[in-house]
């Protein structure tokens, strides 16, 4: 009979540490994920915040441009022609 209560004790206690085992990989796990999920969002902080810089630069370069007095240069977006006007293609 004793032989018997201690195989049980015996198959709790490793059932106990088994389980605390697992518990212990479930919350490192969680950690580790945590961790991931915090460094992904000082990424993107950082990220926006070098987005929002660059579009401030580009509204100050905007409101510093006087629209008035820039020349636009019409041949830019424009196809060579031929001497009889006809637009030619390039390919």
């Amino acid at each position: 009979m004793a032989t018997e209560n201690q195989s049980t004790v015996r198959t709790l206690l490793v059932a106990v540490v088994v389980l605390l085992a697992g518990i212990a990989a479930l919350l490192w796990v969680a950690y580790n994920r945590h961790q991931r999920l915090v460094d992904e969002a000082q990424d993107l902080r950082r990220n926006l915040h070098q987005k929002s810089s660059q579009i401030k630069q580009l509204e100050n370069r905007l409101q510093n441009c006087d629209t008035v007095q820039t020349v636009v240069d019409s041949s830019w977006g424009a196809q060579p022609t031929t001497t009889t006007g006809v637009a030619r293609r390039y390919y």
